[in-house]
């Protein structure tokens, strides 16, 4: 529909809570998830076909900005762990960069690209 915001991060980020508590409810039987299951699913649908844009882009804005900081972290994590097999990470002493170097390659002399110290580990 025209003029209508649509769907975006945060309305996401609703739309699953609002799945979850629903699926909650059906499991334990419990009547109060249910009822903030389809509170979340209606506000879920005010937002996605509300008009005030404006007010739709600063609220899907803090919600980036809360939750960015957890993302990042989860990506990172999820990254190191694909990556163990192969690489292996490091901290700067100087200026605690977070440093990736091959596995299996014995002592390496580790050059740091931000503040230039070298350092000695064991891959």
């Amino acid at each position: 529909m025209r003029g209508r915001y649509g769907v975006d991060q945060f309305s996401k980020f609703i739309l699953a809570v609002g799945i979850l508590l629903a699926f909650i409810g059906a499991l334990f039987g419990k009547y109060v998830f249910s009822f903030l299951a389809n509170v979340t699913m209606l506000f879920f649908i005010y937002r996605t076909l509300s008009k005030n844009i404006g007010k739709r882009q600063h609220e899907n804005n803090i919600f980036i900005s809360v939750f960015s900081p957890f993302q990042m972290k989860y990506y990172k994590m999820k990254k190191r762990l694909t990556d163990s097999k192969t690489y292996k990470y490091f901290k700067c002493p100087n200026c605690k960069q977070q440093l990736r170097v091959p596995r299996g390659k014995g002592s390496l002399t580790i050059t740091c690209p931000k503040c230039k110290e070298k350092f000695d580990k064991k891959s």
